[in-house]
């Protein structure tokens, strides 16, 4: 197979090339330019968003005896109380209602020490045991958020949420994956989106251009978890994900780089909050922030040479902002190879003190306009010893927007967390995605 070099444009040439994890002695250095390098970072906005948490306090933790012990805004918070801070039987009940609604029990059965709950539509408190046969495939087009506490150690963390795919671009590409597994999907990150193109493809160039000054970013609640608003890429080459694009703190509307190896069970994602890319203007009005700017990202897997004459291979983030203000990304590990496959990714994470987050926390990343989204596959990548029968692409570019007419290029969109994410694909031109963790109290009937 035929090697592709990566060459930068005049706008990017001023700047350091960073390498993100992996084999960091390979990392080069883009030559200066002669022109003054534009500055790509901008400074931070020092506004923090405030607000204020008026929601009744509906959920009440009561100890085994009947003892109240505290109210929470938040089921999630509720029971993270009730687990953390209470004793085997404490229990939540929620106003205008005698029930239980959840039992910090010790074991749910004589055989089953972890104790294992989910919530369905993100409000209701629901319970089933764990490690059931075929439980990843249970969660397929449902609609629940799921926890496990362990009965070894007492430890409890979210366990894997449902998803659902929206097979836009072709009939056939559902079946010829058989089905979605497990890690297709983010679980790292607690609501997203990801455009999923089927492996072996020869795709190894993705452009997506995102309109972000039409989103609208409202923060978390007041002494709540921190949310953050991502736009970015998931690449996959065998066992090597790297994860890395654009993050911001919804109390300050700034966004900044992150990166990170990620798959379905480790992260190692980190938030690089030294340089400011992008800002955010706060409408007090309708108590958002508004970006200040739109982007267009790339994501392309590049075999580059060093001085001395080796060959290693990076997966490339190239962010233009406008203006010539071009950040650039690599992530390298020794083992990396051009047939990764690469997958866009937008949604909502939570980081939290607790063990469990808030998915009440109030955050949101709404009205998230994709314009153009185009993937290529180069000549040099049409190896059939690689692709095998896969290879199904000419060498070109292909339309991957959602909305627009079916596509040659075989994908498919994964939601995962559906009851926080909403998409709309009925305008041409126009992919909209719209995250949210308001969810409301189910009603008391």
């Amino acid at each position: 197979m035929k090697k592709i070099f990566g060459l930068l444009g005049a706008a990017a040439l001023g700047l350091g090339l960073v390498s993100c994890g992996g084999n960091e002695e390979s990392s080069k250095e883009i030559p200066s330019s002669s022109a003054a390098p534009i500055e790509v970072s901008v400074e931070a906005k020092s506004y923090v968003a405030s607000r204020a948490d008026d929601r009744e306090a509906v959920y009440t933790h009561y100890t085994a005896e009947g003892e109240e012990v505290a109210s929470y805004t938040s089921l999630y918070a509720a029971i993270n109380g009730c687990v953390d801070d209470g004793d085997t039987d404490d229990y939540i009940k929620q106003k205008g209602s005698e029930e239980k609604l959840f039992i910090n029990y010790d074991q749910y059965a004589d055989n089953n020490y972890d104790m294992y709950w989910y919530y369905s539509g993100g409000n209701t408190f629901n319970e089933y045991l764990c490690w059931e046969d075929g439980y990843w495939d249970k969660l397929g087009n449902k609609d629940i958020i799921s926890v496990l506490k362990s009965g070894q150690n007492g430890t409890v963390t979210h366990y894997a949420n449902s998803y659902k795919a929206i097979n836009k671009s072709s009939d056939y590409m559902l079946p010829k994956l058989g089905k979605i597994f497990s890690y297709h999907t983010c679980w790292e990150l607690e609501a997203n989106i990801g455009v999923d193109m089927v492996a072996y493809s020869g795709i190894t160039k993705s452009v997506y251009k995102v309109n972000l000054s039409e989103a609208e970013i409202t923060p978390v609640y007041d002494d709540g978890d921190t949310a953050y608003a991502y736009v970015g890429f998931i690449t996959a080459d065998a066992y090597n994900v790297s994860n890395h694009g654009l993050k911001c703190d919804t109390t300050t509307g700034n966004w900044y780089y992150y990166c990170g190896e990620t798959s379905w069970n480790s992260s190692s994602i980190v938030m690089e909050d030294e340089d400011c890319y992008l800002t955010s203007t706060w409408d007090a009005e309708k108590g958002v922030f508004r970006p200040d700017g739109d982007v267009t990202m790339t994501m392309e897997l590049l075999t580059l040479e060093d001085e001395d004459g080796d060959d290693y291979i990076v997966h490339r983030l190239t962010v233009d902002f406008g203006e010539g203000r071009v950040l650039v990304k690599d992530y390298e590990t020794s083992d990396l190879t051009q047939c990764g496959t690469i997958r866009f990714t937008c949604g909502l994470d939570i980081e939290s003190d607790n063990n469990l987050v808030d998915y009440m926390c109030g955050a949101k990343f709404e009205n998230i306009v994709v314009t153009s989204a185009v993937a290529t596959v180069y000549e040099e990548m049409m190896d059939d010893e690689v692709y095998g029968s896969y290879n199904e692409l000419y060498a070109g570019t292909y339309d991957i927007l959602n909305s627009n007419p079916e596509s040659l290029a075989r994908f498919h969109t994964i939601v995962y967390t559906p009851t926080c994410v909403t998409y709309d694909f009925n305008t041409p031109g126009k992919d909209i995605y719209g995250f949210s963790f308001d969810i409301q109290p189910k009603s008391v009937e």
